[in-house]
C-alpha cells in the first residue's frame, strides 16, 4: 500500500482558458463587430460626402470668377482646376451636363467605387447653388 503526504496529492491548479470560454469570447466580439461594422461604413460614406460638397462649392466658386473675367462660364473642367474630372479626394467624379453657357451650368459629383452604395447617390450643382431636382442628392445629404 502506497502512502502519499499531503504534499504529494496537492495537485497544481492550471492558469488559463478553457476552450468554451475561449469561443464564448470570440462569439461575442464577432456579434459585436457584426453589429458595429455597417455604422463605421456608414460613417465613412457620410464623411466623404464632404469630398463631393467641397468640390462642387470650389468649382463653383471658380465659375464664377471665370465668368467673372469672360462672356461666358468655362466650357471645360480644366479651364476651373479639375482637368482630370476627379474630386478633391478621388471619392467623386466630376462633370459638366450639358455645355455651360453665358448664363448657366451644371456640374455633377459621381460616386465613385468605394462610395457607389451611398444612399445620397450623384451631387449636383449650378450657379445658384446646389441642385436637388431629379435624382440629384437631396437638401439632407448636402448637409450631410
Amino acid at each position: 500500500m502506497f502512502l502519499f503526504t499531503d504534499k504529494q496529492m496537492d495537485f497544481k491548479k492550471k492558469k488559463g482558458f478553457t476552450l468554451i470560454e475561449l469561443m464564448v469570447v470570440i462569439a461575442v466580439v464577432a456579434i459585436l463587430a457584426t453589429l458595429a461594422y455597417p455604422s463605421w461604413i456608414n460613417s465613412v460614406r457620410k464623411a466623404r460626402r464632404a469630398d463631393a460638397i467641397n468640390s462642387l462649392q470650389d468649382l463653383r466658386i471658380n465659375q464664377s470668377q471665370w465668368r467673372a473675367n469672360h462672356a461666358s462660364y468655362a466650357t471645360t473642367l480644366a479651364a476651373v482646376d479639375y482637368a482630370g474630372g476627379a474630386s478633391m479626394e478621388n471619392h467623386y467624379t466630376i462633370a459638366f451636363v450639358g455645355t455651360p453657357n453665358a448664363t448657366t451650368f451644371l456640374a455633377t459629383a459621381t460616386p465613385g467605387s468605394g462610395q457607389s452604395a451611398d444612399s445620397c447617390g450623384t451631387f449636383a450643382i449650378n450657379q445658384d447653388g446646389p441642385n436637388h431636382t431629379g435624382t440629384y442628392a437631396d437638401a439632407r445629404c448636402w448637409n450631410r
